[in-house]
């Protein structure tokens, strides 16, 4: 979901846990993108041992899918480099994380 992974300055990932709401967010934007028919773009962030996480990404319009160099099908991304990333759980302190790595994580959004 939007906002769930900062980065650190060593380029460590920390991704909030929400599993069951990050799973109906992920299935809306799927059903939003299949309804605008612009495309839909699946992007791997980071990954621990065990997961992979990764955004939903749906053009606002034509002219959007355009500037990302999207078709009317599913696009597939993934980063070259694998970046190491952990879960947060606890809510103190995924608020301490994003306090300290907030600014940087601007660009991760979606």
């Amino acid at each position: 979901m939007p906002g769930d992974v900062v980065v650190d300055a060593n380029r460590h990932y920390w991704v909030r846990k929400r599993e069951a709401e990050a799973t109906r967010y992920a299935a809306h934007r799927y059903s939003v993108g299949l309804e605008r028919n612009f495309g839909i773009k699946l992007q791997a962030i980071c990954a621990t041992e065990v997961e992979t996480f990764a955004s939903v990404f749906v053009p606002e319009d034509d002219l959007d899918a355009q500037h990302h160099s999207m078709g009317r099908g599913l696009k597939f991304s993934c980063p070259v480099e694998r970046y190491s990333a952990s879960t947060v759980r606890n809510p103190l302190k995924w608020r301490v994380l994003w306090w300290r790595n907030g600014q940087r994580s601007k660009d991760l959004e979606v």
